[in-house]
């Protein structure tokens, strides 16, 4: 009975998978594409890239990464005193001018420029919001080790946000079950078993292993198995950077976390600067769409310090790529600043 059932729900899926042609998806120009989404991602581990590796570099991205974009506002190296946090710094600024060799590698002649971005003011300006004062001295990220922790807090809970948000966004969803629609229905399968599995994989989309989605495109014309595999690599590629920019949020959370009561200048501790960013974010972004999706990383009502932002069920947060903008800019998607005072490169603006 359960495989007689089996059978019945691989027909149901496979019929009711779209059956349009799946090159079509892509191609469509009235909707923002996956290269549109991996150039919006570009822009912000463009952000990234620059800010670390001027705080730990003492220089900018080379032209051939930012595809011969223009210099950042503000770069200089940070004052790095801790050994520790020098050496971690570094293994950011690697890993985020990785990802945008990447992601320019990727997208190749489409990849757009890196933007102007402005890693200099623009943190202060960002300071003076979030705590609603004129904070003097102004606010560098580039002082000491603590602040350059700031900074950072900054950016990685905001990308891993975006990342979590651009994920429900692919089209590559749509091209897999229109692809697998078209492997089932017009050239059939020959493996009962391999079409249940495929479907798994459509359905549930966990597996990135390129060894097995090449199984699954045996037999099939090469259009249909080249946009199979188009779908797995995209995801999987988001999917990738997302989990790296999760281990950067959580290891600049848990050294803030360590020196929560440490006492700044502007007479807060950190903890209080730490929360007050956090709600200027969930501030900025709301102005798009009325949503919790931040958290600091002490909740006074338990007590109890926050190492993972998540919602109920223990889930990241997502943004849409409008209220990752509404924060990067530092007031509204619609008009740039802060960050990047000339706005984002791409159709997604």
């Amino acid at each position: 009975m359960q495989v007689a059932y089996a059978f019945a729900l691989v027909a149901l899926l496979a019929f009711a998978a779209p059956a349009a042609n799946a090159r079509s998806l892509k191609q469509d120009s009235s909707s923002i594409t996956d290269a549109d989404i991996l150039n919006f991602a570009l822009n912000l581990e463009c952000l990234e890239a620059q800010f670390y590796s001027c705080a730990v570099y003492g220089q900018p991205l080379s032209a051939e990464l930012t595809g011969n974009g223009p210099a950042p506002i503000g770069c200089q190296s940070a004052n790095f005193t801790n050994d520790d946090i020098y050496s971690i710094a570094m293994d950011v600024a690697n890993n985020e001018i990785a990802h945008v060799n990447y992601l320019r590698n990727a997208l190749g002649n489409y990849s757009v420029q890196c933007p102007l971005v402005n890693i200099g003011s623009a943190f202060s300006d960002a300071a003076n919001a979030v705590l609603n004062t004129t904070l003097s001295p102004s606010f560098s990220p580039y002082v000491n080790d603590l602040y350059f922790l700031h900074g950072a807090f900054i950016f990685e809970d905001v990308g891993v946000t975006a990342y979590k948000g651009a994920l429900t966004s692919f089209q590559s969803k749509d091209i897999m079950l229109a692809a697998a629609g078209e492997c089932f229905l017009p050239f059939g399968c020959s493996n009962m078993l391999s079409t249940i599995f495929f479907h798994h994989f459509v359905y549930i989309c966990l597996n990135c292993s390129h060894i097995c989605i090449k199984q699954f495109c045996i037999g099939l014309p090469a259009p249909i198995a080249a946009e199979i595999q188009y779908a797995a690599n995209t995801q999987c590629l988001f999917a990738g950077i997302m989990a790296v920019e999760a281990y950067h949020a959580g290891y600049v959370r848990t050294a803030l976390i360590q020196n929560g009561d440490v006492m700044t200048p502007y007479g807060v501790n950190v903890t209080t600067i730490v929360n007050a960013i956090s709600a200027g974010r969930d501030m900025l972004d709301n102005k798009t769409v009325d949503t919790v999706d931040d958290e600091g990383i002490y909740n006074a009502n338990t007590g109890d310090y926050i190492l993972t932002p998540v919602d109920g069920n223990a889930v990241a947060y997502s943004r849409t790529p409008a209220q990752v903008l509404d924060v990067v800019y530092l007031g509204s998607a619609s008009t740039p600043g802060g960050f990047f005072p000339n706005g984002v490169n791409g159709k997604i603006q």
